[in-house]
């Protein structure tokens, strides 16, 4: 319970302080538009939330990946998702490796597609391999030149070895760069 506890007061402190530069970029659109997406790209993921599990109810997860990829236009970004789930109820992580695509929308706003495999899923004491990906979206933020900070959510399905679908929600946060070609 400690860590939700971490994480509701991490993502509380980040709203109280993003929440009053939102509402006044309209008073300075400029100090408020994203970094330039060009070249590559380095972000590290953290989200946590619920695999769903139908009437048996929900298992708590937390998942942490890093993503490398390109700037392939100015509003899109490709690359790969490598990470760990935690099932908070196993004791044996998950890892994963999707490809994702990013399409921003207006400014920061985009969502986000992956697909790819992960090393199992835990849903009522059973690990088994999965397929699948996740679809979502998200607020990217800027932070000095080149960073930024994005708040993210996701809706995550995977099919395992043994047919079972397993669909997990997930809210979190990301931080990265890029790094424009020279």
């Amino acid at each position: 319970m400690h860590a939700r506890s971490a994480f509701v007061t991490l993502l509380t402190l980040f709203a109280a302080w993003a929440l009053p530069k939102i509402a006044r970029a309209d008073k300075n659109p400029e100090r408020f538009e994203t970094a330039s997406r060009e070249g590559l790209t380095l972000d590290v993921r953290m989200l946590s939330g619920a695999a769903l599990h139908g009437p048996d109810g929900f298992t708590p997860v937390t998942r942490i990946s890093y993503s490398p990829g390109g700037a392939v236009a100015e509003r899109f970004v490709l690359g790969a998702d490598l990470g760990v789930t935690a099932w908070w109820e196993d004791k044996k992580g998950s890892f994963h490796g999707d490809t994702f695509g990013k399409l921003f929308i207006t400014k920061g706003l985009f969502a986000r597609a992956s697909g790819g495999i992960a090393s199992h899923t835990y849903v009522a004491g059973v690990r088994k391999a999965a397929l699948g990906g996740s679809l979502g979206g998200g607020w990217e933020l800027p932070l000095g030149k080149n960073g930024f900070m994005a708040l993210n959510g996701e809706y995550d399905v995977r099919v395992r070895s043994d047919w079972f679908l397993v669909r997990t929600v997930l809210v979190g946060f990301s931080i990265g760069a890029y790094k424009k070609r020279r």
